[in-house]
């Protein structure tokens, strides 16, 4: 009933009653975690027989999806999602691939409904918007720390790369960034978009508190950075 409040447009569906679904009233650092990763991974299916949210890793997220994402979902949602392995012979662009990447279910009308109707993620995540919810400073660097965590790379030059078929939202996070006071660039390739920041910028985003949370995001230079880098997340994971 106070979720309703908060969120007027959501259903609830007779098996979110039966399992206790909750939907959070506040927009909190967890919440902020959890709907970047779904706005970097999520994909809504909402039809008449199915309702459900799935995460979507690649090939390098199993352990950010156990150790991160699955607690995570617990915690804000109180309903443990179903993890399963995909293979993929292609990657999101369509280009050959072969690598086994980590899906979450998340069966629940509830959920579904209010990421879609309340928070305008949408079904096919194209033409996306942030979300229509109001982040405190912190959330705004959590919902980033989200985002990073599901869909950036790393080389080993610690440059960041954000790649996405949808300008939109790879505008998202440019915007974003730029509002931390970091200077991302966005280069236009043959069938996707792609959002780089650069190693000066990869090792302020500790620094001001958008910690690296996905394991796969090792930072080995410079040294200094990197200590602070580790040191952040590591105080983080232990809060989660």
């Amino acid at each position: 009933i106070e979720a309703k409040r908060v969120w007027p447009n959501f259903i609830v569906g007779h098996p979110d009653w039966l399992r206790s679904v909750q939907i959070p009233t506040i927009v909190d650092t967890d919440v902020a975690l959890l709907l970047g990763i779904c706005w970097a991974d999520g994909v809504l299916n909402l039809s008449y027989e199915h309702n459900y949210l799935q995460l979507i890793g690649s090939g390098r997220d199993m352990e950010f999806y156990k150790c991160i994402v699955a607690p995570l979902v617990q915690r804000v949602h109180h309903i443990a999602p179903e993890i399963t392995d995909r293979f993929a012979d292609v990657d999101f662009s369509g280009n050959p691939a072969s690598y086994t990447k980590p899906v979450f279910v998340v069966g629940s009308v509830a959920i579904s409904t209010w990421l879609r109707d309340d928070l305008g993620l949408t079904e096919n995540r194209t033409f996306l918007r942030s979300p229509k919810c109001d982040f405190d400073e912190q959330g705004k660097k959590y919902f980033m720390a989200g985002i990073i965590a599901a869909h950036a790379s790393i080389n080993k030059m610690n440059e960041m790369y954000i790649s996405d078929t949808d300008l939109q939202f790879i505008k998202i996070i440019y915007y974003n960034l730029q509002n931390l006071g970091l200077n991302p660039r966005v280069n236009e390739r043959k069938d996707s978009y792609q959002l780089a920041i650069s190693p000066r910028d990869v090792y302020l985003l500790a620094e001001i508190g958008v910690p690296l949370l996905n394991p796969a995001h090792e930072i080995i230079k410079p040294k200094q950075h990197s200590l602070k880098i580790n040191a952040r997340a590591n105080q983080v994971m232990q809060t989660i």
